[in-house]
Order: structure tokens, then C-alpha cells, then sequence
């Protein structure tokens, strides 16, 4: 892949020498690498050019996202439930 840096996929040399759907796509694996690495929010604007990529139905990221929010609710909520019934015993 010349003209695209490692781990910079929006940082293209020859941009407009690239076909739009690979363009597109790169502009999207760098939205999805800000997102995994808590640069970017994962918004409902999203969803519908990561489902038509992916091949996925629509909802199923912004399903994906709440359900790992849920989850690190609960186990942070828990942690400090665990913390105040600690305290109260001692």
C-alpha cells in the first residue's frame, strides 16, 4: 500500500490517485482506530457506513456500544458497591 504510513491511514500521499471506495474505507479504518483508542466517539452517524462495510445490520454497532457500556457500568458499579460493603463491615 504506497503512499499510506503505518498506523496513519488518514495520512495519504497520493489521495486523490486512490479509487473513492478505498478512500472512503481508509477514512473509515482511521475513524475506527480513534474510536478503539478513545479519540473518537462511536455516534449514531456511524452506523450506517459501518454496517454497509461490514455487511452488518443496521443498529448492530450502536447495539455493540451499549452493551460494552452496560458492562463496564456494572463492573465499575460493583467495584464500588463492594467498596461502601467493605467500609460498613469494618
Amino acid at each position: 500500500m504506497s503512499g499510506i504510513r503505518v498506523g496513519k491511514f488518514s495520512k495519504l500521499q497520493h489521495q486523490g490517485s486512490l479509487p473513492t471506495w478505498k478512500r472512503d474505507f481508509l477514512s473509515l479504518l482511521s475513524q475506527l482506530t480513534d474510536i478503539k483508542k478513545s479519540r473518537r466517539r462511536c455516534i449514531p452517524e456511524y452506523e450506517p457506513r459501518l454496517s454497509r462495510y461490514f455487511g452488518t445490520s443496521p443498529g448492530l454497532w450502536l447495539r455493540l456500544k451499549l452493551a460494552f457500556e452496560l458492562m463496564r457500568t456494572a463492573r465499575e458499579t460493583d467495584t464500588l458497591i463492594n467498596r461502601e460493603e467493605q467500609s460498613h463491615a469494618a
